[in-house]
């Protein structure tokens, strides 16, 4: 009888754990949420205009972002034109070193583009950047020609 519950105790116990590999699911999941950056223009899709003389900015930055219909937004919230310009400018004065990026899409009306990039100047904001697309050459307009 002894030899009998020993092998009905072993078929009892043979199985797989599968705590550890839930546990490294889980580590891994937290290691790539704390690992990945996100970009906040993401919140929007924006067609962004070519240029050959764009540079990425290596600075601590406050987005704008216009839409096609020339609403701007500060990260996932659409605000006013005058609510962007005094959000950057409260963000420039605790980041003074920082850019201020405007990223308009190439449907978008210049009249909010104008108005931002006005209201940052004349709140003393020199430190203004315009959000492009790395251009392979220069075309220039039809009418250009």
């Amino acid at each position: 009888m002894a030899l009998r519950d020993f092998f009905e105790e072993e078929e009892a116990r043979a199985g797989i754990d599968l705590s550890p590999l839930i546990d490294m699911v889980f580590l891994l999941l937290l290691y790539f949420m704390v690992a990945t950056t996100m970009d906040q223009t993401e919140g929007i899709r924006v067609q962004k205009a070519e240029a050959v003389t764009a540079n990425p900015l290596e600075k601590e930055k406050f987005k704008i972002v216009l839409d096609s219909a020339g609403t701007p937004w500060l990260g996932s919230q659409a605000v006013t034109v005058v609510q962007a310009v005094k959000d950057a400018s409260l963000w420039h004065q605790g980041q003074p070193g920082g850019t201020i990026l405007v990223v308009p899409d190439k449907r978008a009306p210049m009249d909010p583009f104008i108005q931002i990039m006005d209201g940052l100047k004349v709140k003393g904001i020199r430190s203004i950047a315009i959000g492009t697309k790395p251009g392979q050459h220069f075309v220039p307009p039809a009418s250009a020609k």
